[in-house]
């Protein structure tokens, strides 16, 4: 019983039962011909802003880079919908601006930046039209022009996509919408 998801459970954006729902742990994969390198990133710090929550992962590897940092900026456009100030996060499926049960936001979108090291390593958008993505440092990528590897374990990508899913965005976003983080 004690893996069954209460139903509608509510959590206050500002209490910290939320952050139970991140990932422990981010594997990173990095690296170009001569082998790539596989880290392990444990949860450190998350920071909740006005309008942002910063969730940082160390590590102890003196080679690999010192922390691994997901930015995720909360956009809410006045053009659609009034102003409500009642964050709540429901832990059995989305982190909600509203109250009414089984409502999403029609115009709220989520930036998220991750920042591997000193390196911006992605820029992508979650919004009703799916997964937007603006900037990637991986194979092909025209802001490496290393052609090096930046990718996210599977199963640490599916941990994100399900805690990204919480947000009341109307979608349900898949590993395949991340298919730019993945190893291939």
């Amino acid at each position: 019983m004690k893996y069954l998801k209460r139903f509608n459970e509510r959590i206050s954006i500002y209490n910290s039962e939320w952050e139970k729902m991140l990932p422990q742990t981010i594997t990173v994969f990095k690296g170009q011909d001569y082998g790539i390198d596989k880290w392990i990133y444990k949860k450190g710090n998350v920071m909740l802003n006005a309008d942002m929550i910063q969730i940082t992962y160390g590590i102890e590897d003196p080679m690999a880079p010192d922390t691994f940092e997901i930015d995720i900026y909360i956009v809410k456009d006045d053009s659609e919908e009034k102003r409500n100030d009642l964050t709540t996060v429901v832990s059995s499926g989305t982190i909600d601006f509203d109250r009414s049960p089984g409502k999403h936001i029609p115009n709220l979108r989520l930036d998220v930046d991750i920042t591997f090291g000193d390196e911006m390593a992605c820029e992508f958008t979650i919004s009703k039209k799916g997964v937007t993505v603006y900037q990637d440092t991986t194979y092909n990528s025209k802001f490496d022009p290393t052609n090096t590897l930046f990718a996210i374990g599977d199963e640490s990508l599916k941990k994100l996509a399900d805690f990204f899913n919480r947000f009341n965005h109307g979608i349900k976003i898949s590993l395949e919408d991340l298919d730019f983080l993945r190893k291939k």
